[in-house]
């Protein structure tokens, strides 16, 4: 009897394990779209987004959407290198695909981008996670924290290029592994190189450069044995990729040649300017006072980096909670999602049906406790 009830828990978990894997890219995607519900008019459009990577990447798309090809800007001094900046995400496909969406709509393009990078970024990770071996809650948890942790939230609405190119380095990662342990690795190292493309494009080429860093030592560090292949595979992986982007790439590096950026500066010389030691804490902590140039000022004053504290919260409690306590937490975030969006949306009810509501009655059964039980968990103003 031990025996059976051995096995019955063991086929009980695989099949939990299964219901991890279908549900856990689904869930990625739905934490992209609540992420873009839950920020508000104008809320992803703040330092750079709103004043230059908005303007730029609608005269990228205003060019291809009229069949030419993104080369110039006519609007900047008397003209300047429009393909050749990968700030205008002129060939990136995202983006492009976000301008489709948004139609005449342009203040809300970095909205639906950041809701269609936050899916890529966590099924990415949720992959790279389960490839490793880690289970499907496990997963789901890193997945979280990678795609909507608070520093991610304050660059996808401040500084969208970087989390864009960041978004695309699970994806890399993941080929790469594939294509080293594989005895034919020919599409693994086909869908890296698609990866490193696109995170080239995602207009961002100092994040690039250390990406690809991070790729090749995680590869050393996943593979089961340290072999010539996993620095190999990787580094043709990171060639291939950047063979697809020749040509916004090489235009970029006469760009930059010809630009004071290139100018040579010691590291340390940067830190302590832009980003001064005593500013790194803040980085990790919302909330916190950074110095900046000479006083004392908040690092992010952009509130919304906290939405990211609040799924990464709820994702650990549920990662060591019985099963019960987890639909207990996805209905009472889904419920809170829901009121949120029908408040912003001038709405006075919304469907907040949730399929953990049948099975998870609240500790009250009046309607008034109901009602008190989930007050603790709407996000009042």
């Amino acid at each position: 009897m031990e025996a059976s009830a051995s096995n019955r828990c063991i086929r009980r978990r695989r099949a939990t394990h299964r219901r991890f894997d279908a549900a856990g890219p689904a869930a990625c995607v739905a934490l992209g779209l609540a992420a873009g519900i839950a920020f508000g008019p104008g809320a992803t459009l703040r330092w750079d987004n709103g004043a230059h990577n908005l303007p730029l990447t609608l005269e990228a798309w205003r060019q291809v959407r009229a069949g030419i090809i993104p080369a110039w800007n006519p609007f900047i001094w008397s003209g300047a290198p429009l393909l050749a900046d990968p700030q205008a995400q002129a060939a990136y496909l995202p983006t492009w695909l976000s301008w489709l969406i948004t139609g005449s709509r342009t203040t809300e393009m970095f909205r639906v981008n950041a809701a269609l990078h936050i899916g890529l970024a966590a099924n990415g990770m949720f992959l790279l996670a389960r490839r490793l071996g880690s289970r499907g809650s496990g997963a789901f948890l890193a997945a979280v924290v990678f795609a909507v942790n608070p520093y991610a939230v304050y660059t996808m609405t401040g500084f969208f290029n970087e989390f864009a190119t960041v978004a695309w380095l699970p994806w890399t990662v993941l080929a790469v592994h594939a294509a080293t342990e594989a005895r034919q690795p020919a599409i693994p190292v086909a869908l890296g190189a698609l990866a490193a493309a696109g995170a080239w494009c995602a207009g961002y080429p100092q994040l690039w450069a250390y990406g690809a860093i991070v790729v090749l030592v995680c590869n050393v560090g996943f593979a089961r044995t340290v072999r010539l292949r996993s620095v190999t595979v990787p580094t043709l992986v990171l060639l291939l990729g950047i063979g697809l982007v020749l040509f916004q790439v090489l235009p970029f590096v006469a760009l930059w040649e010809g630009s004071n950026r290139a100018e040579p500066r010691p590291l340390e010389e940067f830190l302590r300017q832009d980003v001064p030691v005593t500013s790194w804490p803040a980085v990790f902590v919302p909330g916190l006072l950074g110095q900046a140039k000479s006083r004392f000022v908040p690092l992010a004053p952009n509130n919304y980096v906290h939405l990211g504290l609040v799924p990464v919260c709820l994702a650990a409690v549920a990662l060591g909670r019985p099963a019960r306590s987890r639909l207990v937490l996805m209905d009472s975030a889904w419920r809170a999602w829901c009121w949120r969006a029908a408040r912003r949306a001038g709405c006075c009810r919304c469907s907040t049906a949730f399929p953990a509501s049948r099975c998870c009655a609240p500790p009250t059964s009046s309607s008034r406790g109901r009602s008190s039980v989930w007050h603790s968990w709407l996000p009042w103003d």
